[in-house]
């Protein structure tokens, strides 16, 4: 048998219940605050596509195109909303586990604590490598102005 089947199982103390209960009011808060954001940013990308296909059409001389950053906009939504779902769940099932007593609702309240880091942890590293390579290609570019 491994260490871990010997040890006695955790012990959840008032204190921590307390701790859990504030941690899950505090991730609502935060979630419905994020979705609210996710709304007016959806809002704010049709805005630009249609705004967009008009200043797009009318003027030639616009260096960048509206409706592609409203497209973008609606893009970074889509990515926004998955850690925002993730931190409201993880609320509403520890605040669930803490009120029934329920051992199932916990473990499904720190599930989705573990995807919200573990999509937290997944994009930090997706946007290092965008930085290193963006590095390298600025040198690059760099290198090649000066020849």
């Amino acid at each position: 048998m491994s260490e871990l089947q010997h040890q006695s199982p955790l012990i959840i103390t008032d204190e921590i219940k307390e701790n859990l209960k504030t941690i899950s009011i505090w991730s609502k808060f935060l979630s419905i605050l994020g979705f609210v954001g996710i709304g007016l940013m959806f809002i704010a990308g049709i805005v630009i596509i249609i705004a967009g296909a008009f200043i797009d059409n009318l003027s030639n001389e616009v260096p960048f195109s509206f409706t592609l950053i409203g497209v973008l906009y609606i893009i970074l939504d889509v990515v926004y909303f998955f850690p925002t779902y993730y931190l409201f769940k993880s609320a509403i099932k520890l605040s669930s586990a803490l009120n029934e007593n329920n051992q199932e609702e916990l473990n499904d309240g720190f599930k989705y604590l573990k995807g919200l880091y573990k999509f937290a942890g997944i994009s930090t590293i997706v946007i290092i490598a965008f930085y290193i390579l963006a590095v390298i290609a600025g040198i690059i570019i760099s290198s090649l102005s000066l020849m």
